[in-house]
């Protein structure tokens, strides 16, 4: 039985990733790295409680006014850091992020939204 850890240690996406970011492959692979654990770890999981606790509308307060809230389960927040805060927008936006895209920016910005969506795609 093969036990995979995280999503990018598939060899295909691997090659991919080196194809598509070159020399700054070295740089990105930390990063690639850890958005493959959380995806097969706390994400996975996080998604199955979101699909078990969908986002609710609150129409209105114990008042009878109208306050048309959205009550959203924790584990919304922190799917969300995840996926935001891994870079997965960033990547082809934040000018610190250069290094590890070496102009391959939207390139490096889908590599983490793919690996992030192996845990839960409803965010991403």
């Amino acid at each position: 039985m093969i036990t995979i850890n995280s999503a990018f240690d598939d060899p295909a996406l691997r090659q991919i990733a080196k194809k598509l970011l070159g020399e700054a492959f070295g740089n990105a692979e930390p990063r690639l790295a850890r958005m493959g654990e959380l995806a097969l770890g706390p994400v996975d999981r996080w998604a199955t409680l979101l699909d078990r606790n969908p986002p609710t509308l609150v129409s209105h307060d114990r008042h009878g006014e109208r306050i048309d809230e959205i009550e959203l389960h924790p584990a919304y927040r922190l799917s969300e850091g995840a996926a935001y805060g891994g870079g997965c927008v960033a990547a082809s936006y934040d000018p610190a992020l250069a290094a590890e895209h070496g102009g391959a920016r939207h390139s490096l910005g889908l590599l983490l939204g793919f690996l992030y969506s192996q845990g839960e795609s409803g965010i991403y």
